[in-house]
């Protein structure tokens, strides 16, 4: 629940529909209210960082700037519009 509100939801009930199983957030205000403290630890969350660049920041770069790496090789530079194609 705690990761929930980070975000902006709007949850809706549909009438008619049959729910033949409760799900578990339908149960919490049912639940007996305790004094257990909320553990605002998760151990599973993770930061994610890109060490390089994706695969096609080339390709996207070359049709923005319409310019290669300067960085390139005589060959890389070569290749790279033949293979630019499959793309």
């Amino acid at each position: 629940i705690l990761l929930l509100q980070e975000f902006d939801l709007r949850i809706k009930d549909i009438k008619g529909a049959d729910n033949m199983v409760a799900d578990h957030m339908s149960r919490l205000h049912n639940a007996p209210y305790s004094s257990i403290p909320i553990n605002e630890f998760f151990p599973d969350e993770q930061l994610f960082l890109l060490m390089r660049e994706p695969w096609f920041a080339d390709i996207v770069n070359y049709l923005v700037t319409k310019k290669m790496p300067a960085e390139w090789s005589r060959h890389d530079r070569y290749r790279f519009p033949s293979q630019m194609k499959f793309f």
